[in-house]
């Protein structure tokens, strides 16, 4: 895939939303009307929207960790967000909820 790939765009009736590739970024959020919802990415102060973070948010000591003796580098705020990523699929689950304790606290439909 190449880093200027298109972007993905979903929406419903309530939201318009359009991914970038690079990075699985968020880069737009809009509102029946229009209205942007996320930063714009104004250059002059920082280009970025809504950067996917992973696995760290963040700095690690000296750009490095360990695991199972092995010593790896870690970029700042992990690997993510600088890798191209491609649409598996494009199916919405319409009804996602969340439950605890017996109440609904969040619901999708």
């Amino acid at each position: 895939m190449s880093e200027d790939s298109a972007w993905l765009t979903v929406s419903t009736d309530a939201l318009a939303a359009q991914i970038n590739p690079l990075g699985a970024e968020l880069s737009t959020l809009r509102d029946p009307s229009g209205r942007e919802l996320l930063w714009d990415g104004n250059p002059a102060i920082w280009n970025g929207r809504a950067p996917l973070l992973f696995p760290i948010v963040g700095s690690l000591v000296q750009g490095t960790y360990r695991f199972a003796g092995r010593t790896y580098a870690l970029p700042r705020h992990g690997f993510a967000r600088r890798k191209p990523f491609e649409v598996l699929s494009t199916v919405f689950l319409p009804d996602l909820r969340m439950d605890m304790d017996g109440g609904e606290l969040f619901s999708v439909t």
